[in-house]
């Protein structure tokens, strides 16, 4: 496996899947280690710092840049001629040291802030298995008698029910991936990638053609406001 074997500071590219464009850079006393054929090594020249040019590919100019490439308009994916043929911005070695340092540092903010975010999740985690099962009572006061149910121990007056009972209607996509275009339109396409957190990312939403959109959306399009409505009906 030598023809995939690391290097230090070698630039790592997912080039294939839902994550295609991720990428980093192998940091100093790693280790011996492989990859596998859903990543790339861009193994830099004196020309280019290597933190720099992983930072440029995971900024919005390379993310552009490997968007534009992408081959096919049903499968995500780069090959690597259409890497080699990415263009990169190029300051002088010293001054992309200095940019270098500087978006490593904020990395470096956003990854202590992450950890702190890990440990609201947990927090959240316990909390929803608690409020979930044991609720919060009524008038301040907890419930104190619970039933056992399909799903386990809830409070005496709860119901469990099948989601049918509590949507109009439950409808898929065309059972293949729509063709997307690299210009913006009205008609965005929400992927797994965009569906987290309990929220819709739209920062990088691709964008599909008005015919595309009409012939994917031809079971039921989909209708804003849903969330909105439910904290009006139970929060006020």
């Amino acid at each position: 496996m030598s023809g995939s074997q690391l290097k230090e500071l070698d630039v790592l590219l997912n080039i294939t899947g839902a994550s295609i464009g991720r990428c980093t850079f192998v940091p100093k006393d790693f280790g011996e280690a492989n990859v596998n054929q859903h990543v790339c090594i861009i193994r830099p020249n004196e020309k280019v710092d290597s933190v720099y040019l992983s930072q440029w590919l995971a900024s919005d100019f390379g993310q552009n840049e490997i968007m534009k490439n992408q081959a096919g308009g049903n499968r995500e994916g780069l090959n690597f001629q259409q890497i080699k043929s990415m263009e990169v911005i190029l300051p002088f070695v010293s001054e992309q040291k200095k940019i270098s340092a500087i978006l490593t540092s904020v990395d470096d903010v956003i990854e202590k802030t992450q950890a702190q975010i890990n440990k609201l999740k947990d927090l959240k985690t316990g909390m929803m298995q608690e409020l979930l099962t044991r609720g919060v009572g009524v008038d301040g006061k907890p419930h104190t008698e619970f039933k056992d149910s399909p799903v386990g121990r809830i409070p005496k007056g709860w119901d469990v029910v099948q989601i049918s009972e509590l949507c109009t209607d439950v409808v898929d996509c065309v059972n293949k991936t729509a063709p997307v275009v690299d210009y913006k339109t009205p008609y965005k396409m929400l992927r797994t990638t965009n569906i987290k957190n309990g929220r819709v990312d739209t920062d990088n939403v691709r964008c599909v053609t008005k015919e595309t959109y009409h012939t994917w959306t031809r079971r039921m399009k989909p209708e804003s406001g849903n969330a909105d409505q439910l904290r009006s009906k139970y929060l006020g």
